[in-house]
């Protein structure tokens, strides 16, 4: 009668020699594969001459340079120019059209504008609990009469009065004139 274990032990220690050979086998096939990639990618890449330039280093240079050069050339032909814009100004409106109102360059027509906005009734944008509101829009017009945009200043920015007041004073109409859209300060008072 013949050892179980012994027999076990011995089919144990042949499977074991043949996971190591099929192991090591397929690191052999691993490793010439990654011969055979990595000599594909040596061809793959460009070819260095004796003084180990290549054309591509070649090429940048020569870009690099002549953008050096195309600097330099365009500094010493013309000097850099500073452009300044001043800001628009603005033109604080009366609440009623007056004989003495600020200088006005040009064909617009301030009176006119004052006129537009002060028609325009406030009194029902303001909640019915409200006592006397006070306040100042800033109002953009463009030539062709029509008001580009409304801005209520603080404190009533951002507020649904605010909204209902820059919707009025957005449906106003200006004679049109022909200078740049300008820039009107409107103040106004809801009681």
């Amino acid at each position: 009668m013949s050892d179980p274990f012994r027999s076990e032990l011995e089919a144990a220690h042949a499977r074991i020699e043949k996971l190591e050979r099929d192991h090591k086998a397929r690191v052999e096939e691993l490793e010439r594969e990654n011969a055979r990639l990595r000599s594909r990618l040596v061809d793959v890449a460009p070819s260095r001459s004796k003084t180990g330039k290549t054309f591509l280093g070649i090429a940048m240079m020569s870009l690099a340079v002549s953008i050096f050069v195309g600097m330099l050339l365009a500094r010493t032909m013309s000097p850099p120019q500073r452009l300044t814009l001043a800001p628009p100004q603005t033109i604080e409106l009366a609440d009623v059209p007056t004989d003495n109102a600020p200088a006005n360059p040009g064909d617009f027509d301030i009176e006119a504008v004052t006129r537009a906005f002060s028609g325009i009734r406030l009194d029902d944008c303001a909640p019915t609990n409200e006592h006397k509101i006070t306040g100042h829009a800033t109002i953009t017009i463009s030539p062709t009469g029509m008001v580009n945009s409304v801005h209520v200043d603080a404190p009533y920015a951002g507020t649904a009065l605010a909204a209902c007041i820059e919707q009025r004073y957005r449906s106003a109409r200006v004679p049109p004139f022909s200078e740049p859209s300008r820039i009107v300060g409107k103040r106004f008072t809801i009681q």
